[in-house]
């Protein structure tokens, strides 16, 4: 029998920063030592996207040789409240959603911003977002609840979601939510029994595939029917049938369309919104019913690097596409095709949080493993979920020496006991790697194959006096890092504060304590009088 060939992760290959070694399995172990059998190991080139330029004052800066956060230094803000530790700029939230809101009223002042609340539901944050006059979107009764307690009128909240319960669902009815985006006949069904039974009409729109491609993550994409979003058109009669049957119990407010987050190209806003034009009209014509409003999704993008690094990271990571642009081809065909009237929604996330904060993290360890220096820190995939989960790209700063060049690569790695808690795509270098080995031919065509493949830099760009004891800075996670932070390996969730306009800094999520972690846990055995 041919022995199988394993690929061993770098949590096994520890001997070098960037080596891949194959093996063969019926040897891999043996008394005395471990045998390989395999080709020469592979050593890869290391990538970097470029320390510099970062500063964005007052919110990052760098002053006194140190980065700074609107006047306070993050050497100081790690010392009072530990590390790691989320840091949020209440002032970049609030200029960032007056910016969208002045180049949307440009274009088609009927248009309502409803923030994602999926992107930072922070109560802070969502009391902030409805003080400054944006409604909201909610993915689940639990978003739903939190956008209440915000102070979030029924009317203002859009609810979106492809798993509905009908707990959900009949909270939202009862509630009179403003709109519940229909993502099945199936659901479109449930809402009509659950409006009878409640006695209350249910507000709906119908969320329908726009059959387009953002050009972003594979992950992030939305628009297509390979997904698992929306109905297609093709239901649109099995929809109309169920609106007919409902009669009253159902009001139909409005179409929903998403094409996916981190949108980077103008014209795909612009086929968004000839699209949404079309389904709109068919919706009309096929259920015979007034379409008052249409929901063109988020998708506008952030500058997660300063400039393209193509042998680094992916395009879609480099925004150069602002508000202004991004409205201007969003609402152009709909204005024309629908007239001045019609409501627009648009639900931005990302876009209005994630550069209103940073995460600082201490480095607590360091090492170097032939020739290549590796930094161990006190944030992983614990913190940084979509860092791992879609291979996202969050830039690295060494706040405690800011002015110093960032030009030294350094491997870089969190705390936990999992060898994938690296910041760099073990998994794309590895796949690269072997695909490279099984078949060289394709050797001539490694730079492609490695962009496609390897989704994050193999090192990080640090000054070369980074050290144990630095903070370093982690730029632009205010977007989904907060509400995907984990206690895996026991390690509770960290502190997050919000800097007020003059700097201060105010808590506005406390750190967990050990005790946290199991304060749900009931133990065991249970006690003898409930056996």
């Amino acid at each position: 029998m041919v022995p199988k060939r394993l690929w061993i992760s770098p949590k096994s290959t520890p001997f070098s920063a960037t080596r891949r070694v194959l093996w063969s399995d019926p040897v891999f172990r043996r008394p005395g030592g471990i045998s390989m059998t395999g080709p020469t190991p592979r050593t890869l080139a290391p990538t970097v996207v470029p320390g510099e330029p970062w500063a964005r004052p007052p919110f990052p800066a760098c002053i006194g040789g140190q980065l700074t956060l609107r006047g306070q230094t993050g050497q100081f803000l790690a010392e009072r409240h530990g590390t790691p530790l989320f840091v949020y700029d209440a002032a970049r939230i609030t200029d960032s959603l007056g910016r969208l809101r002045t180049a949307l009223d440009r274009h088609h002042p009927a248009t309502r911003i409803a923030f994602a609340a999926k992107a930072c539901g922070l109560r802070a944050v969502l009391e902030l977002m409805r003080a400054e006059g944006a409604d909201i979107e909610v993915n689940s009764g639990g978003e739903l609840e939190k956008a209440r307690l915000a102070g979030f009128h029924a009317d203002q909240i859009v609810f979106n979601g492809v798993a509905k319960t009908d707990a959900e669902l009949a909270t939202a009815i009862a509630g009179g939510v403003g709109a519940i985006n229909i993502d099945s006949v199936h659901e479109l069904r449930r809402v009509a029994t659950l409006a009878r039974a409640i006695g209350r009409a249910a507000n709906v729109a119908l969320r329908l595939v726009p059959d387009l491609t953002g050009g972003t993550a594979p992950g992030q994409e939305t628009g297509g029917a390979a997904t698992k979003f929306g109905c297609t058109p093709g239901e649109l009669p099995a929809l109309a049938a169920v609106l007919k049957d409902a009669g009253a119990d159902i009001t139909l407010v409005g179409v929903h369309v998403h094409a996916g987050s981190q949108i980077t190209v103008t014209a795909t806003f612009a086929a968004i919104g000839a699209r949404v034009v079309e389904l709109a009209r068919l919706v009309a014509h096929t259920t015979g019913l007034r379409v008052p409003s249409v929901n063109v999704g988020g998708g506008l993008p952030v500058g997660y690097i300063a400039a393209p690094a193509p042998d680094a990271v992916p395009a879609y990571l480099h925004a150069a596409i602002d508000a202004e642009a991004v409205a201007a081809a969003l609402l152009q065909p709909i204005r024309e095709g629908l007239g001045p009237d019609v409501t627009v929604i648009v639900e931005p996330g990302r876009s209005l949080v994630a550069d209103a904060a940073v995460l600082l993290t201490r480095v607590v360890n360091a090492k170097a493993r032939e020739g290549t220096r590796w930094l161990l820190l006190d944030a992983g995939f614990n913190v940084m979920g979509d860092q791992f989960a879609y291979k996202w790209y969050f830039h690295m700063i060494n706040a405690t020496r800011a002015d110093r060049p960032h030009d030294t690569p350094f491997r870089v790695g969190g705390p936990l006991c999992d060898g994938g808690d690296v910041f760099f795509d073990v998994d794309g270098e590895t796949q690269f790697a072997a695909l490279l080995d099984a078949v060289p031919d394709l050797a001539d065509q490694s730079a492609l194959l490695r962009r496609l493949l390897v989704r994050l830099p193999s090192h990080r760009a640090l000054p070369a006096t980074t050290d144990v004891g630095d903070v370093l800075c982690l730029l632009d996670v205010g977007a989904y890092g907060v509400d995907q932070v984990t206690a895996y390996n026991g390690r509770p969730a960290p502190a997050v504060v919000m800097l007020d306009s003059a700097g201060r800094d105010h808590v506005i999520r406390r750190a967990q304590t050990v005790a946290d972690l199991m304060v749900h846990d009931t133990g065991w055995p249970p006690p003898s009088s409930s056996m």
